[in-house]
């Protein structure tokens, strides 16, 4: 994601393949999130309609992935893939499943877990009302999100609280993320988020590494660029490139 250094850096962790936690904040750019749990009600869909959650899923049909675990969503996802890019190379194909898995938890959690429906990769649609950076159809969610300070630093007043595992605090915010009608739109849209064309070409360096096949550079680029809190690259690094294995098991990939 694009995460403006204006705010609050995130953080997120991953066990045995399966997202567990994270978050972001973002700005007017239009950013991905990082994987995380939790959130609570609010809604809204396009630019001005304001409705529920419940009410966003009565009118998309319950357009929630339905996918439920990991071997299902690297087959779907690899369909998606062969598909939309027939001359991408297979290991920039496993990488992008991987990053999807990772960040939505296998396609349940996070921005699809509020309603998004097919963001697997938690990106944001920038603010409520900005159409800059998307002007397609998009979901806002009251504390669904958390921004955390900078490890060391003070907490500010009563309304942030301790996160323990992070051993930062941390403070509920709000969150605009992109809404697809299917994985194949998502996934195009999540390419072209990397590439040269969008976010001022932020993450052309990570989009290259995805090219070459390259997870681990990839995955460090991604946090040079603000996809994800610098401060915790080794760990992501580490779970995105165990994720690509667990990938390849899943499909059967030497």
């Amino acid at each position: 994601m694009a995460l403006s250094k204006m705010w609050l850096w995130v953080g997120g962790a991953v066990i045995g393949g399966a997202a567990l936690w994270a978050v972001s904040s973002s700005d007017d750019s239009g950013d991905a999130g990082v994987p995380w749990w939790g959130g609570s009600s609010g809604g809204g869909e396009g630019d001005s309609i304001t409705q529920t959650i419940n009410d966003f899923i009565s009118t998309t049909g319950g357009a929630m992935a339905a996918v439920i675990d990991g071997p299902s969503f690297a087959k779907k996802m690899w369909t998606v893939l062969s598909d939309a890019f027939p001359t991408m190379g297979l290991e920039t194909k496993l990488i992008i499943i991987a990053h999807g898995g990772y960040e939505s938890g296998w396609g349940q959690k996070a921005a699809i877990k509020q309603g998004a429906a097919n963001d697997m990769f938690n990106i944001t649609a920038g603010t409520a009302s900005s159409t800059k950076y998307w002007n397609g159809q998009r979901l806002t969610v009251q504390n669904a999100d958390y921004t955390y300070l900078k490890k060391g630093a003070a907490q500010p007043d009563s309304s942030w609280e301790w996160d323990a595992g992070m051993s930062q605090w941390r403070k509920r915010i709000a969150q605009t993320w992109r809404v697809y009608p299917d994985y194949e739109t998502a996934v195009r849209d999540y390419y072209d988020f990397l590439g040269p064309g969008q976010n001022n070409g932020r993450y052309v360096a990570a989009r290259n590494a995805l090219d070459a096949g390259d997870a681990v550079t990839f995955a460090q680029e991604l946090g040079k660029a603000g996809y994800y809190d610098i401060n915790i690259m080794d760990a992501y690094t580490s779970s995105l490139s165990n994720v690509v294995n667990t990938v390849k098991k899943f499909l059967g990939v030497a």
